[in-house]
């Protein structure tokens, strides 16, 4: 009898604790990828510049944050604060440093991880740079 008083006793401690959620795992996917080299506010009203890319808003909404795999000296952790109207699906474009660069860089498919889900919006302050 004890022993079933203490089993209710802990079941009861645990519910009241409340579920306990696992923390998001992130999320790989197969992109096509493609860069670009343009100056001028992006769809987040920020400005573009190296460490952000563009992409369909219905796949990566704006203000989310991807780990940029098996792109060599591009690979990092970039934000997405634009989107574009050849940016559909699983596509993204990055913002390069200049027209050669991005030239050089063409079409490539790629991984990403999904780091941090993006709800439609970005801090200019907190805007990440890439991170290799």
């Amino acid at each position: 009898m004890r022993s079933l008083i203490a089993v209710l006793l802990l079941a009861s401690g645990l519910a009241a604790a409340g579920p306990h959620r696992r923390a998001h795992k992130p999320t790989r996917y197969r992109v096509e990828a493609t860069a670009f080299c343009l100056h001028g506010e992006t769809a987040a009203g920020t400005r573009s510049r190296v460490g952000t890319i563009a992409a369909d808003p219905a796949f990566l909404p704006i203000g989310t944050r991807i780990r940029i795999l098996e792109a060599g000296e591009h690979s990092g952790v970039y934000t997405v604060t634009d989107t574009g109207a050849k940016v559909q699906g699983r596509r993204i474009d990055l913002r390069l440093a200049t027209p050669a660069e991005a030239k050089r860089f063409g079409r490539k498919r790629l991984r990403i991880q999904v780091l941090h889900w993006g709800d439609g919006s970005v801090d200019e302050v907190t805007e990440a740079r890439p991170r290799h």
